[in-house]
Formats: C-alpha cells, structure tokens, sequence
C-alpha cells in the first residue's frame, strides 16, 4: 500500500481550518467523484467518519497529486478565486496552508507553474488594499522557498522583477496618496501604515527567497536589484531644475 499523504508530507502542514474548507471540499469532491465506482461498505464507512476539513485536504492533494503539467494552472485558479472571492488573504492563515499543500503534493518540477500563478495574481491585485496585496506575497514567500528546493525554473529573476515592481507601486502609493499616480486621484483611502508593513514583506520575501539561491545566482540577483534602483546622480539635474 501506498504512504498516505500526511505520513510523506512535514508534520509542519497543518490540516485546513474547519470554519473555511466546506465549499472547497464540496466543489472539489463533484469533480474527483464523477464516474468513479461505489464505494465499498468499508470505504463508504471510513469515509463518513471523515470531517469536512479532511475531505477537503484530502480532495486537494489527490487532486493536485494527480495535475499533469498542463492542467496545473486550471487547478491553482480556482483556489485563487475562492482566496478572493471569501476575502482569505487577509488573514492568511488560511492561504498559507492551502498553498504549503498544494507545494508539497505537486510534482517537484511543476512548482514553478505555481509561483507563475500567483506572481500574475500579484500584478491584477496591484491596486487591492495593502493587506491583500501583503497576504499574497506572504503566501508567495512560502511557496517560493518550497520550490527552491526543487524546481523553480526560468522564474528567478521573474519573481524578483516582479516584487521590485510591486515595491516601487506600493512606494508611489504611499507618497502620492493614490492608486492613480498620473491622475492623483482616487476613490480608495490608502493608509500609509499598511502600505509600509507590505513594504517590510515585499523586501523579507526578497530576502528569504534570495537565500536560498545558489552563490552564482546571488550575485547575478544583486546585479538585477542594483540596476532596478535609480543612481543618484540620475536626480541631481530634477532637483538642480527645481531649486532653479
């Protein structure tokens, strides 16, 4: 017989809390239970005496278990959706579980398709509030380091290019005091605050993804960032302009 999952995977994944999985676990059971054969009087026994918690976990990871490569994306998009859909970003706790478990029960060599995913859901929440856009690149934070250990791919400097990205936005926003920086105005109220505290967790995630690279990798990463930051001289002639 085959390990069951939670015996192969770290006992630090923890189970999905009860009060969040119940539409997951049901929209996930219709598809795995489609056309398969009734079940067994001991199988149908063992599986009432599963919580709705288990079924959803164990649902999830059969499921993304099973993704070949061209269907990981099909199945991580609809997990994002419910993440927006039920505002669970914020807090993301949750999140971070449904992740850490769909990093560990995929295909090692698939983990990039994931942080693909969920650095272009970064980019169309761009504009969402501070702590959404901070939950999701916590998540990615965890799933970021879970590839390296595996495969993360020609993503490297994609997820660096991206957090700068994000980084500077997120900077824009809190001197100019909107999502619109070319117009100055906005409908939302941007709180520097949280602004800031995404700030922090955009350059820990920097900073926690980038020691896990090899050396050589380091080094090239460090030449990227340094060309991303503007030199200082670039705004001598801006302030000698305005002083005049």
């Amino acid at each position: 017989m085959p390990p069951s999952f939670r015996s192969v995977l770290p006992s630090s994944v923890p189970l999905l809390p009860p009060n969040c999985c119940r539409s997951l676990g049901a929209a996930l059971t219709a598809p795995l239970c489609f056309g398969s054969r009734s079940p067994s009087p001991l199988q149908a026994a063992e599986k009432e005496k599963e919580s709705p918690t288990e079924l959803a976990e164990r649902c999830l990871r059969e499921l993304l278990g099973r993704a070949a490569y061209g269907n990981i994306k099909n199945a991580i998009k609809p997990v994002l959706i419910h993440l927006d859909n039920h505002s669970l970003w914020e807090p993301k706790i949750f999140a971070t579980c449904c992740f850490r478990i769909i990093m560990y029960s995929i295909q090692p060599q698939h983990s990039h398709l994931v942080i693909q995913q969920l650095l272009g859901h970064l980019d169309a929440n761009s504009k969402s509030a501070a702590t959404v856009r901070a939950g999701i690149v916590e998540v990615l934070s965890e799933a970021a380091v879970i590839a390296a250990s595996g495969s993360v791919g020609p993503t490297v400097l994609e997820v660096f290019n991206t957090l700068l990205r994000q980084l500077r936005l997120s900077i824009d926003y809190a001197l100019t005091g909107s999502y619109d920086c070319a117009a100055g105005v906005s409908t939302k109220i941007i709180k520097e605050h949280e602004e800031r505290m995404f700030q922090e967790a955009v350059i820990k995630t920097i900073g926690s993804f980038a020691s896990t690279l090899p050396t050589y990798q380091q080094s090239e990463v460090m030449v990227f960032i340094m060309n991303k930051v503007p030199l200082p001289s670039s705004q001598h002639p801006i302030e000698a302009g305005r002083a005049g």
